[in-house]
């Protein structure tokens, strides 16, 4: 029942939209995401952290603030119970026996028990605090300070420490351990300490303005990281070179680094020439990169040799996530991305959503705006366009208030499924962050993802950043010639971002002798009889010269044939017959070669070669409404097929449980008492009555 009651207190990020919008609807997704992170889903945290934000303060102090808990605790529990719990409050956590008297209370103090521990939340101290004397409070705090640095608890003491007043010695055990409990993860921790050293405390200390800035770039608060950064310049800390390349290595940002990497190679070449290295990779140098000694999956991908780095991250260890995030180096990022390009994407969703997870555990709203991009590149590749885009418009909305960079895969995504002002944009994002690689990549996934919806993309110029990428430029549009490019690439074959249309993906595959068809024509049919009756060949619509052959496919796509039957029904000669055939053949086959056999038609018996995955046949998708097929082909054999087809929708859309499903039955037949019966007590019974009302009327006009 308790943990029960304790779940029901969380939010989950999907509930933080309405929540944000609703207390400070002026705040960015971006800042909406940090602020969930700090409270880690409480809903009270949430609340005083966003209205906190809105009144511009800094969101690590928000929660230190007990007002009004203070009442709430002195009506849930008894005044001697709130006196032991002061002191012990006092010290954030207690052995489980010295506190157990306070387990009945646990659900009113928000009592977190962990490892043999009775842990305060820091809002319930805060309050608890305001109960004890302050003098007392001070000498309590100050030997809790000692105890915890002789247990070798740093941050415990530097708390106790800032609690009890002395100031200076917090911010000198802040300068000496801050580094490394920024390298443990401790971002939110360190902000929060340094938020409450006094300005004059700071100023004598110039090494605590870096460090405040490298807590922000880990936070993701690049803007005012990098502000800082350029006062400690000021200041003459000279390390601050070293943090700005950092942070727009963090963003990929290659351009903006450069001119603080040459600073920080001359004042500190040993730390500085790895920066230089990634920042030569996210150039696009890849083998400058290498030569000084830039490795891993990274520097593969944009070597063009995916699959070897789909390997190389399958076998690397999970950093777990003590740590500071990593941004577009997160290892589940990257297999997202590697398993979308070289791999399978439906691993490479599975990754995506794995990221997003370890990017809200990190606090790291970059990562979850790039996790969302991800997911859209895998639903991409997987076919699933809508959800794809939602993706991407979710990744463009989270980077809000971020680098402008970070929305770049979402834009490149958008392009894929057709918005060209968000392929502009992509480009003049990628040349303004010195990034010409991820242009070139996300030019080819717009490239294949446009051809496999119809579409022949221009390439142009194209800038080729790597063999990889040349290969596939030279190879577009994948027609006769790229099979040593599949045969180099056999993940090309696969479910990814770069897998050319089927049709041309097979027909190559034949051409390597391995498909089993005699003849592949290499390209896509739709016959579409719902409405009209239209045929296209790769988009194009076909025209025949013959009433009758067009005709003839028609009849084809009601059933299989014997020759006799098909004669029969289109009353030819077979003489007429052999020429209306080959016309078909020809018409959805049109470069086929003379002699080879028809691969979207089969003789004995005739009909249409259902099993061939490039030919689309509309009276087959269920997803599509229910139109009355065949209309302008006059033709007994089709009108019966045309009522089989839509009696046979009509059962279908009954069974739904959907009560749109029973309107559009209805539609079909306005009379049906059962389709009727079954839309009375919904909100569409009055459509479906307006139906029957006006099919009656029509009767009796008759």
């Amino acid at each position: 029942m308790a943990r029960a009651r304790a779940s029901s207190r969380r939010l989950s990020s999907r509930r933080v939209s309405s929540e944000a919008k609703a207390l400070a609807p002026e705040l960015p997704a971006f800042e909406v995401e940090r602020a969930l992170s700090l409270v880690r889903g409480w809903p009270l945290g949430l609340r005083l952290v966003l209205l906190a934000m809105r009144k511009g303060l800094r969101p690590e102090l928000a929660l230190e603030s007990a007002e009004g808990l203070l009442a709430y605790l002195g009506q849930a529990l008894p005044k001697e119970v709130l006196d032991r719990a002061s002191r012990l409050a006092l010290l954030g956590e207690v052995d489980e026996e010295e506190g157990a008297f306070l387990l009945p209370y646990a659900e009113d103090l928000l009592l977190e028990r962990r490892e043999g521990r009775i842990c305060f939340h820091p809002l319930v101290r805060s309050a608890l605090k305001a109960l004890l004397p302050e003098g007392e409070a001070r000498g309590l705090l100050a030997r809790a300070a000692e105890a915890a640095l002789a247990r070798g608890e740093g941050v415990r003491a530097a708390e106790f420490l800032l609690e009890a007043g002395r100031f200076g010695h917090a911010a000198d055990l802040l300068l000496k351990e801050g580094e490394g409990w920024l390298a443990r993860g401790l971002t939110y921790t360190v902000l929060r300490l340094l938020g409450h050293l006094p300005e004059g405390v700071r100023r004598g200390r110039a090494g605590l303005r870096l460090l405040e800035a490298e807590a922000l770039r880990q936070a993701g608060r690049y803007r005012e990281a990098e502000a800082l950064y350029r006062e400690a310049l000021e200041a003459g800390e000279e390390r601050a070179y070293l943090g700005l390349v950092r942070l727009f290595l963090d963003t990929v940002e290659p351009a903006r680094a450069k001119p603080f990497l040459e600073e920080a190679l001359r004042r500190f070449p040993g730390l500085a020439r790895p920066l230089l290295a990634e920042n030569l990779l996210n150039e696009g140098r890849a083998g400058e990169a290498e030569a000084l000694g830039f490795s891993g999956p990274r520097l593969f991908l944009r070597q063009g040799r995916p699959a070897e780095a789909l390997e190389l991250l399958k076998r690397a260890e999970d950093p777990g996530l003590h740590r500071p995030p990593q941004n577009h180096r997160e290892g589940s990022l990257l297999r997202a991305l590697l398993e979308c390009v070289a791999g399978d994407a439906e691993e490479g969703l599975r990754f995506a959503e794995r990221g997003r997870f370890e990017a809200e555990a990190l606090g790291s709203p970059f990562g979850l705006s790039l996790a969302e991009a991800r997911k859209g590149h895998a639903l991409l590749a997987l076919g699933r366009l809508r959800e794809a885009e939602a993706s991407y418009r979710a990744a463009l909305a989270l980077s809000e208030g971020g680098p402008a960079r970070l929305g770049v895969e979402a834009l490149g995504g958008l392009a894929a499924l057709g918005d060209d002002g968000a392929y502009r944009e992509m480009v003049r994002l990628s040349r303004a962050s010195g990034d010409l690689w991820v242009e070139g990549f996300l030019t080819l996934v717009v490239a294949l993802a446009r051809l496999r919806l119809g579409e022949e993309f221009p390439l142009g110029a194209f800038p080729a950043p790597d063999p990889f990428l040349e290969a596939l430029a030279r190879a577009y549009p994948f027609r006769d010639g790229w099979e040593e490019v599949l045969e180099r690439y056999p993940f090309l074959a696969g479910r990814t971002l770069f897998a050319p249309p089927l049709a041309r993906l097979r027909r190559a595959l034949w051409r390597l002798r391995r498909l089993p068809v005699p003849y592949h024509p290499g390209v896509r049919v739709e016959v579409r009889a719902l409405g009209g009756f239209e045929v296209r060949v790769e988009g194009r619509p076909v025209r025949f010269r013959r009433e009758k052959a067009r005709l003839l496919l028609a009849l084809l796509t009601v059933r299989d044939w014997e020759k006799e039957d098909l004669l029969e029904a289109l009353e030819a000669t077979p003489g007429e017959f052999r020429v209306l055939w080959w016309e078909v053949v020809n018409a959805l086959e049109p470069e086929r070669p003379k002699g080879a056999p028809p691969y979207f038609l089969r003789t004995r018996p005739y009909g249409l070669n259902l099993e061939a995955p490039e030919l689309y046949l509309d009276l087959r998708d269920p997803a599509l409404p229910p139109l009355s097929p065949y209309r302008g082909l006059d033709h007994p054999v089709l009108d019966e097929a045309a009522r089989a087809y839509l009696e046979e929708r009509r059962r279908g859309l009954l069974q739904s449980p959907r009560p749109e499903d029973w309107l559009l039955a209805l539609r079909l037949d306005p009379l049906d008492e059962a389709a009727l019966g079954r839309l009375r007590g919904t909100a569409l019974y009055e459509k479906g009555l307006r139906l029957r009302l006006v099919a009656e009327a029509e009767l009796e006009g008759d």
